[in-house]
């Protein structure tokens, strides 16, 4: 029974999927761009498999509410004592992935500085149980949300590019702003599934306050700015020429922009076909993005 609780919490810890875990895009892409060295590499997963691991928890816990008001069936809702045990489970996980950046990172005061900076805002984003007793969590409301993603993407880049290279680069900065864009297209639209819960708990998120059609709409301003950016980079050459190979997908978004806008951005069964192709074309993107990186340097 206790590996059966075990087993789902692990499950948990991978939801919602991102390009950090399970997925590991953004350590690849990296990887891909920076000196290449198959331990960094390894330091880099092991260390990031440790720490978002323990954001996905950690929210899970601190989303209860919203998981029962939507009518989420969740072993942490049912289960006191499978919570305790999670929360201490997040509690070791922040400790060695810290613990991990230390002894294998190659700035360790900037490490450090920017390791704290990322646990702050991803505590702070999702805490319920201590502090946020007292302050009023970053995911209840769109503003000190946005703040949180715009400052834990680029930092996380930078922590992990630390692993590869000398921090002191300018393609660290430059993809740390390529990767801001990217994510905030999907930021602008993972709301929009628990709009209704979240405003029967009276939270402020993206989803709760403006309407799908809108939100929709504006995630394409970030999705172009990732494309622009890696356009721009290349130009000033901060990339190599071959990442443009990465700005192929551009065409499938522009389809997906002017269907989408024919239908003035309703969501439906009609759109699905477009949201998928717009969802595809961000992951092909990346891939090649990635896959640039190694021709660059073949």
């Amino acid at each position: 029974m206790f590996f059966k609780k075990l087993i789902e919490i692990v499950r948990l810890s991978t939801k919602p999927l991102t390009i950090i875990y399970p997925i590991p895009f953004l350590q690849l892409l990296v990887f891909s761009q920076s000196n290449k060295s198959l331990i960094s590499l390894i330091t880099s997963l092991a260390f990031s498999f440790t720490f978002y691991p323990a954001v996905n928890l950690w929210n899970h816990i601190n989303d209860i509410k919203e998981d029962m008001l939507a009518g989420r069936k969740s072993i942490l809702i049912y289960d006191e004592n499978v919570r305790r045990l999670t929360i201490i489970i997040v509690i070791f996980l922040y400790s060695i992935s810290f613990i991990i950046l230390v002894v294998s990172s190659k700035s360790k005061i900037i490490s450090i500085i920017l390791f704290s900076l990322c646990f702050l805002i991803t505590w702070m984003y999702s805490d319920r149980i201590f502090l946020g007793r007292f302050i009023k969590r970053f995911k209840d409301h769109y503003l000190t949300e946005l703040i949180s993603f715009i400052i834990f993407y680029p930092t996380f880049t930078v922590l992990i590019w630390i692993f590869f290279d000398d921090l002191f680069s300018i393609k660290a900065l430059a993809l740390a702003t390529t990767i801001l864009f990217f994510i905030l297209f999907g930021t602008l639209l993972k709301d929009i599934k628990d709009a209704t819960s979240d405003r029967l708990a009276g939270l402020k998120t993206l989803g709760a306050v403006y309407t799908p059609e809108k939100l929709l709409k504006s995630s394409f301003f970030p999705l172009v700015m990732y494309y622009v950016s890696i356009i721009v980079f290349t130009i000033l050459g901060v990339y190599r020429l071959e990442t443009l190979l990465s700005t192929m997908p551009v065409i499938l978004m522009i389809i997906s922009f002017y269907k989408l806008r024919k239908v003035n951005w309703i969501i439906s069964l009609r759109t699905k076909n477009s949201l998928k192709i717009l969802v595809y074309s961000n992951t092909a993107s990346l891939t090649l993005f990635i896959i640039s990186g190694f021709l660059s340097q073949a």
